[in-house]
């Protein structure tokens, strides 16, 4: 599924959303049981 600047995906029950904040912070989000792992990457 894919909205304006966020790509989210199912794979074996884990929901992954890769999102594009703005043009420069890129967000990864790995949801798993209600435990979930985010993790925040900016361009230099």
């Amino acid at each position: 599924m894919r909205e304006s600047n966020k790509l989210t995906t199912f794979l074996n029950g884990i929901e992954y959303v890769t999102e594009l904040t703005d043009a420069n912070t890129l967000v990864n989000t790995m949801t798993l049981s209600g435990m979930s792992y985010k993790r925040t990457s900016k361009r230099m």
